[in-house]
């Protein structure tokens, strides 16, 4: 029976960190998009001649906020698949080449 190294784990933890900051986007993204779409419609309150009275600029400004936002679930919900057919244990789906 082989003993299963340093690199094995190192690279368990790597996922679990990167498992739970996707899971952490999943949860977290549909709220940073709600606010961007409240701060759109918010009322206007900078003073007169400002640009950020400009609907255009908000809606560039938290448009471009709500597509990293929605790209980011997105990218959460692929590595999360991705990670889920991966092979686990500590041979990662490496066959002992001496065994039939």
């Amino acid at each position: 029976m082989t003993g299963v190294d340093e690199e094995y784990w190192r690279a368990y933890r790597a996922r679990v960190r990167k498992r739970a900051s996707c899971w952490g986007a999943l949860i977290m993204c549909p709220f940073g998009i709600a606010i961007a779409l409240l701060r759109i419609a918010e009322p206007m309150s900078y003073p007169p001649g400002d640009v950020r009275n400009d609907l255009m600029w908000r809606l560039g400004t938290y448009g471009l906020a709500i597509l990293v936002l929605v790209g980011a679930i997105v990218y959460s919900i692929r590595w999360l698949r991705a990670d889920r057919r991966r092979p686990k244990g500590p041979d990662q789906g490496r066959r002992d080449p001496d065994s039939p």
